[in-house]
């Protein structure tokens, strides 16, 4: 990393920019994955199934993470995104790296936090269903519940993500005005 980390009486600097763009996003992917993954496991807990509150409450999340590193990064928040706009010349490929890693720890980071703000609830599930323990990976991974094959599983992630990043790129070119 470039740059240099300094400590003032009024606050933190950081000067590398890299580390910056890496902390933004790492922030960012906690938010989104924070924010996105409670809510999956509150209404999974409680056996709530809600088409309309699930969409709106990540829609949030991921709005709010584009605030919170959308300044400093642009708010990728995404592996997907990142390399999609480094393929098209938005993003240099320098800096890819340490945005993906930043990602990655990040939604390590959300899940862990997410995992041990509802450890207790989902323990009690998993003795009280034991037959259902692995139902709880759905909390954090995307399970379709519908009969649906792999091809239309594998164009429906692209299909997602491009509509993240037009979101994205609006409140960032809000951000940026």
């Amino acid at each position: 990393m470039d740059g240099e980390l300094s400590i003032h009486m009024t606050g933190l600097q950081i000067h590398s920019e890299s580390f910056r763009e890496l902390l933004a996003e790492f922030l960012g992917t906690v938010v989104l994955g924070g924010l996105g993954f409670s809510v999956n496991a509150n209404l999974f807990l409680k056996n709530i199934s809600s088409p309309l509150l699930t969409p709106w409450v990540w829609g949030l999340a991921l709005t709010s993470a584009i605030y919170v590193c959308g300044g400093v990064s642009g708010g990728h928040v995404n592996p997907t995104v990142t390399l999609g706009l480094a393929s098209v010349g938005k993003l240099s490929w320098s800096k890819v790296p340490h945005y993906i890693i930043g990602q990655f720890v990040g939604a390590f980071a959300g899940s862990a936090l997410t995992y041990l703000v509802y450890f207790e609830a989902i323990s009690k599930f998993t003795r009280d269903n034991p037959e259902a323990q692995n139902l709880t990976s759905s909390i954090f991974v995307g399970v379709s519940t519908s009969p649906v094959n792999n091809y239309t599983k594998f164009i429906d992630q692209p299909i997602d993500n491009k509509k993240s990043i037009i979101v994205m790129q609006c409140i960032y070119m809000k951000l940026r005005s």
